[in-house]
């Protein structure tokens, strides 16, 4: 499980692994132009293949005990997913010039070339991911590692090679990320010769549509509020002034990153004792829960370091005025969480439609939120705003889910133990606000006692957890 998770952790980290190149290279304008460049892939990643590969997180599991319907089950979305995407992108190719006019007040973005570039990208990964989520719920692990790793290493060698030495700029970024993932493409083909078929089977389909387009609603919701909120500043701010926020999400958010990897890798394990509806599996579940809530716990001392010593990634000043925001901002992408955790209640159980109906009244707790703290607190109320509508999704999908699936969780593990991290941050970033100790010492000190605090309070469950993660299987 725990490869599982650290090549879950390791593509989406990309983002975080490669900031000094970008940094370095781009100017502060030409890396807001990027990271809006991402923020689209994003968004066109929900649709561009009608987010078929969701259905193969629980559908698989209805052909997991016939091989034969299984393999036509995987070769059925991964060929749909290509005749979608043709259609998808046609339709992108002819309006999106006018769609970007509309939605971007600055004429550096453009979609061609930066803009159809990257939902190409998106289309070809959105197809590749079928794939992948096949390979872990197979818990193939070699070749999920082969798939994953060519990728991410593609992508550092082509953005190194077309930003660094040919100096391409945003264009030559966005093409090294392309390339990957067609090289990627052809890989899957060659390593199995039978995922394409001429005629897929309808019934599949319709049952991956069924399940998989109610959730499109939500993805939307989800991307809106995890990164919609980037559009909206470009229509008020310059690109300069964008870029450092991104940065400032862009550190925090590997907290994200790694919740997800953790839930990716634990997933299939989860869903498997899940389906055997045996109240002596509550104990497993206790200790899987647990597990997604605490291990993330411990990216946080990193990040603060990180934020609040940015002279060790670039040597731009103009990107250190985000350190103050660093600790809380790390909090706030953490408290996502439990709206993950809860979510798997209602993916298992099938609830998508639910999923959606929780995750707009959600967003509608933000949108009210943004409009009330933002005058007030500018960049502090947009991280609370977050936070609340965090916490709101969170709380109904947990009230929801259990209606469904319920399950006995581990208040002191998924509560008491973030809640006390979440004092100590806040506790250490006031005494800083207020004592004027350097900021990179801070992070300093708050890597090493944190992450101490972090260890001590998730101890006893290290040597269960460890065992877990090397483990391929739950008995």
């Amino acid at each position: 499980m725990l490869f599982y998770s650290l090549l879950g952790f390791v593509r989406p980290a990309l983002a975080i692994i490669l900031i000094p190149i970008y940094l370095n290279v781009f100017t502060e304008s030409e890396w807001a132009v990027y990271s809006l460049m991402l923020v689209v892939g994003g968004f066109s990643m929900i649709l561009m293949t009608f987010r078929l590969n969701a259905a193969m997180l629980t559908k698989y599991y209805d052909y997991f005990h016939d091989r034969l319907q299984l393999r036509k089950y995987l070769s059925t979305l991964f060929t749909s997913s290509i005749g979608i995407s043709i259609v998808t992108l046609a339709l992108a190719y002819f309006t999106g010039e006018a769609i970007f006019d509309y939605v971007f007040e600055s004429e550096e973005l453009l979609f061609f070339p930066y803009g159809f570039t990257i939902i190409v990208y998106a289309a070809l990964g959105e197809i590749n991911q079928s794939y992948f989520t096949f390979l872990r719920n197979e818990k193939n692990l070699k070749r999920y590692a082969l798939v994953i790793l060519t990728q991410v290493l593609l992508v550092i060698i082509f953005q190194f090679v077309l930003i660094v030495i040919l100096r391409k700029g945003v264009q030559g970024a966005i093409v090294g990320m392309l390339l990957s993932n067609i090289i990627t493409f052809i890989l899957i083909l060659f390593l199995e010769r039978d995922i394409l078929k001429y005629r897929p089977d309808w019934g599949m389909l319709r049952s991956s549509l069924k399940f998989s387009i109610p959730l499109i609603p939500y993805l939307l919701i989800y991307w809106f509020m995890t990164k919609g909120e980037r559009i909206v500043l470009e229509q008020f701010l310059d690109l300069e002034l964008v870029g450092k926020y991104i940065l400032l999400v862009t550190i925090t958010g590997v907290t994200i990153m790694l919740i997800e990897a953790v839930i990716n890798g634990v997933r299939p394990f989860l869903f498997e004792v899940f389906k055997r509806d045996n109240l002596q599996e509550a104990s497993t579940i206790r200790l899987l829960t647990g597990l997604i809530v605490n291990v993330p716990l411990f990216i946080i001392p990193l990040v603060i370091f990180l934020g609040n010593n940015l002279q060790l990634i670039t040597t731009n000043e103009a990107y250190y005025v985000i350190a103050p925001y660093t600790g809380v901002g790390v909090l706030v992408a953490y408290s996502i969480v439990y709206a993950k955790l809860f979510y798997q209640q209602l993916v298992f159980t099938k609830k998508s439609s639910t999923v959606t109906a929780l995750s707009f009244v959600s967003m509608t707790v933000f949108i009210f939120s943004l409009i009330y703290f933002i005058p007030k607190m500018e960049i502090w109320g947009v991280l609370i705003a977050v936070a609340i509508a965090n916490l709101t999704q969170g709380l109904l999908f947990y009230i929801s889910g259990q209606k469904h699936l319920k399950i006995q969780f581990s208040w002191r593990s998924i509560a008491l133990n973030p809640l006390l991290v979440c004092i100590v941050v806040i506790a250490c970033e006031w005494y800083v606000a207020y004592s004027g100790i350097s900021r990179s010492l801070y992070g300093i000190i708050a890597l090493l006692g944190m992450t101490s605090l972090i260890y001590s309070i998730n101890r006893y469950k290290i040597r269960q957890y460890k065992a877990i993660f090397l483990n391929s299987e739950l008995n």
